[in-house]
């Protein structure tokens, strides 16, 4: 898994690639960390690239959405292709989180 990162008018954009699974979402548990240790008021996850996510990859998202709830931040999701977005809903996270078609969707509602 790879994950590019970059920022757009005060919004980081998390952009993972391939699986995030158990063997590979504690890279993105570390980089949310650091995120979440600054504060940043808004984070959008696009996983237009990822394409599996497993109950870890699941749980650091909660993890993620946890924290940035603490401090008032904005956590919101996009891309997701038709597998990954089976298991949030099976996982019924699918309402849990703030979902976008694309990108440039989920830039306008910050």
């Amino acid at each position: 898994m790879k994950i590019k990162e970059r920022t757009e008018k005060d919004i980081v954009i998390i952009e993972p690639s391939g699986e995030v699974d158990f063997y590979n979402s504690s890279a993105m548990r570390e980089r949310f960390g650091n995120l979440t240790n600054q504060k940043k008021e808004a984070i959008l996850v696009n996983l237009v690239r990822v394409t599996y996510i497993d109950s870890s990859g699941l749980a650091t998202l909660i993890e993620l959405m946890q924290k940035m709830n603490k401090y008032g931040g904005k956590l919101k999701l996009s891309g997701l292709n038709q597998t990954v977005k089976d298991i949030f809903e099976v996982s019924k996270l699918i309402n849990v989180f703030s979902i976008y078609p694309d990108e440039q969707e989920a830039l306008k509602s910050f």
